[in-house]
């Protein structure tokens, strides 16, 4: 075979990773971009104020924002995979907890702090150490293609949320869509190679 069509037919396993990448993102991005449609939800199930049922979203912003350069020194020591993983299983201890909501401080340490810690763990953060061991020269594309997924999780999530809340109300749904996040999930732990 000459060498033009051994070129041709070459493939670089690094595009599965941003693929991988790229639906991880989806979700991950999604989980944020969703309390939108259960914030309203919340607020018709419970007493809150609108600012104290924000203050989950703004709990796990913080978290995020406290957690990201911890995150990033773990990555660094012990690896992505490593890191992600628990992160994956915190998100979801996190979701199955949240359908069994009852008040505010629950809402704040479950949402706000082990959902946020989970979220951060299978983050940006993570993606972009896991890019940069396959990537050199195309890095720029591989990280602007991975994080594409977030506007694709919002696009996707944010009806799919609205969708089974009104099938099946926001605790059945905090259910319904870890599973689906799940699956983005595994891909990556099955995937990545990291």
């Amino acid at each position: 075979m000459s060498k033009r069509k051994m070129h041709l037919w070459h493939f670089y396993y690094g595009w599965i990773i941003v693929g991988v990448a790229l639906v991880s993102m989806a979700f991950w991005f999604g989980i944020r971009t969703t309390f939108s449609v259960f914030y309203v939800a919340l607020l018709e199930d419970f007493p809150w104020s609108r600012g104290e049922a924000a203050g989950g979203q703004s709990m796990a912003l913080i978290t995020y924002t406290v957690m990201a350069p911890l995150v990033g020194g773990l990555i660094d020591r012990f690896g992505p995979r490593r890191i992600i993983i628990p992160g994956i299983l915190l998100l979801a201890s996190g979701l199955i907890l949240c359908a069994y909501i009852e008040i505010l401080l629950q809402f704040y340490l479950i949402y706000g702090a082990i959902v946020g810690i989970g979220v951060t763990c299978i983050g940006i953060v993570s993606y972009t150490a896991i890019l940069a061991h396959w990537f050199e020269k195309k890095r720029g594309v591989a990280s602007g293609l991975a994080v594409s997924g977030m506007g694709l999780g919002t696009f996707l999530l944010v009806p799919l949320s609205q969708h089974f809340i009104s099938l099946w109300g926001w605790r059945a749904a905090f259910h319904h869509l870890l599973w689906c996040r799940l699956g983005g999930y595994s891909s990556y732990v099955y995937g990545s190679g990291c």
